[in-house]
């Protein structure tokens, strides 16, 4: 009965740019102001660390609905994908949830194991997070969107990208949106 607002903010890159906070700032204003049904960052936030707490917490204390997409540089400096669930409070590296009816699967393109794996930073999704996908996008009716750091497809995308279109192709009827971080565009 009226449209439903997700704000999105990628990149931030809290801990390698001077602006984060600010930029961080502008974005929970405008949210605050257009009255989001959910906020969403979709990875390279900030790192797990306790120096970033106050900005972390800035966030999820933004919205009554934070989510959060685990990015390639959010482990870095020693830190581990659960350090990200604790710190950000997220249930899972890769979960479900409802925003007024539309369902938001978020992935995380971080898995290791890639068959074609070239170097450099995990740019796939394993077979675990896989069946769970597929098993969502069998039980669920839709509308769906996909959030994802990595790209799903085209430049940057993950490695097994042309797999996992095919997955998001037999659920086309009921994905509306994929949408992702990581390639600054």
């Amino acid at each position: 009965d009226r449209p439903v607002k997700i704000g999105v903010i990628t990149d931030l890159h809290h801990d390698i740019m001077h602006d984060g906070p600010a930029r961080l700032d502008a974005f929970v204003n405008e949210m605050t102001a257009s009255e989001a049904d959910a906020i969403i960052q979709l990875g390279d936030f900030a790192y797990p660390a306790p120096k970033n707490a106050a900005l972390i917490d800035r966030f999820n204390n933004a919205h009554r609905k934070p989510l959060h997409v685990i990015g390639n540089h959010d482990t870095d400096a020693g830190f581990t994908k659960d350090d990200c669930l604790k710190a950000w409070k997220i249930p899972h590296r890769y979960y479900a949830t409802d925003i007024q009816g539309i369902h938001l699967l978020v992935l995380d393109g971080n898995d290791r194991g890639s068959p074609t794996h070239a170097g450099g930073y995990p740019s796939f999704i394993g077979e675990e997070q896989m069946r769970w996908l597929k098993e969502q996008l069998e039980k669920l009716e839709g509308p769906i969107i996909v959030a994802s750091h990595q790209p799903l497809a085209g430049a940057y995308a993950i490695d097994n990208a042309t797999e996992i279109q095919d997955v998001l192709g037999n659920a086309a009827s009921k994905i509306i949106l994929a949408i992702n971080g990581h390639s600054h565009i």
